[in-house]
């Protein structure tokens, strides 16, 4: 086995006097199934605590892996943060920031929920994200509400309309650096790199890199209904966001995977822009389980009900992927989190 073993003493606030525990049979299950498909880090927390942390050769916790689409959730969470400081409302139409979206098409009716659950009829292709001015010229090729595009344009429009609105307020118009400021920095998580655009914006659908720890630091910000350090970072119940279908899929929320309902869909109908959506191994999964992810298999998956944050971090081989996949040897969620969840479940010795 090609993975070293290593468990945290404190990843974040643990109770007084918790120490480290043996590498458990469940965790080594957990990690040789990952490492077996690309992985390079697992790390999985139980209320906080760290159950399960391992790294595959030549990584290390203090390594920062791109998280691919496993980004897309940081716009989630900018939206909800921006909807607490008053700077928009989730269902505001997105022609109120951007004047040249008033032109009686549909592209007037798109509000800023469409575009975060990828509902907004906006088509653009996976892997080529446009900069913000070429989003902003992008148009619905369906009524807005009834389709499910998934593809980077909606995000870069994002972008742009969190750009504007923080200039509107004579902030710094710069998104990223704002979510650094209103999150990231409390949360003591750490960016390894933000990749941009030729014109100088951040890549909201992808482009961010995090260690291991620092995606599980976000992931238990997501958990614990926002709160950090015990202080709210705004109201839990904007976190529901999250959680609520996207109306051209159920599967799909405000920029999260919702496995539990995605595992009900027929197979015709599970998108395959990230790879196969596979959960069927798994059984049955708690309905509040919510997942990032990103090209590579990269994935993010947090419950509050189950008191879990579990990180699994690739390398991005697609080719390779797409050849295990066709041999019936490919990643699947469902086998992955049925070894993660037995890492949290109590003993009976």
């Amino acid at each position: 086995m090609r993975l070293r073993f290593a468990l945290l003493a404190c990843v974040l606030p643990v109770a007084p006097g918790a120490q480290a525990q043996a590498l458990s049979p469940a965790c080594a299950a957990a990690a040789a199934y990952s490492d077996a498909h690309r992985g390079r880090a697992v790390l999985i927390l139980k209320d906080g605590r760290p159950v399960c942390e391992a790294y595959g050769a030549g990584t290390g916790a203090e390594d920062a892996h791109p998280l691919y689409s496993g980004t897309k959730t940081m716009a989630g969470a900018m939206a909800v943060l921006a909807a607490q400081d008053g700077l928009l409302d989730l269902d505001e139409p997105v022609s109120a920031t951007l004047a040249e979206w008033r032109d009686g098409t549909d592209r007037q009716s798109v509000t800023i929920r469409h575009l975060l659950t990828l509902s907004s009829g906006i088509d653009s292709v996976v892997g080529r994200p446009p900069d913000y001015a070429q989003a902003v010229e992008l148009r619905p090729a369906a009524a807005p509400g009834t389709r499910f595009a998934y593809g980077p344009g909606p995000f870069q429009i994002f972008g742009e309309v969190m750009r504007r609105k923080l200039a509107a307020r004579g902030m710094d118009a710069d998104p990223a650096k704002w979510l650094i400021q209103r999150l990231f920095a409390p949360a003591g998580i750490r960016v390894g790199q933000w990749r941009r655009t030729p014109d100088g914006n951040p890549l909201l659908p992808q482009g961010l890199s995090l260690t291991a720890r620092d995606w599980a630091r976000f992931g238990e910000w997501v958990r614990r209904d926002g709160v950090i350090d015990g202080k709210p970072s705004l109201a839990p119940q904007r976190l529901a966001a999250f959680h609520q279908p996207s109306p051209a899929l159920p599967g799909y929320g405000l920029t999260w995977w919702l496995p539990a309902k995605l595992q009900a869909l027929a197979p015709d109908r599970t998108p395959r822009a990230v790879g196969r959506l596979d959960f069927a191994a798994a059984g049955a999964l708690p309905d509040d389980l919510l997942m990032a992810a990103g090209a590579g298999d990269q994935r993010l998956y947090v419950s509050k009900r189950l008191g879990i944050t579990v990180v699994r971090l690739a390398q991005l081989s697609l080719a390779d992927a797409s050849a295990a996949r066709a041999a019936g040897e490919g990643w699947s969620d469902g086998a992955f989190l049925r070894l993660a969840f037995q890492t949290v479940q109590p003993t009976t010795e």
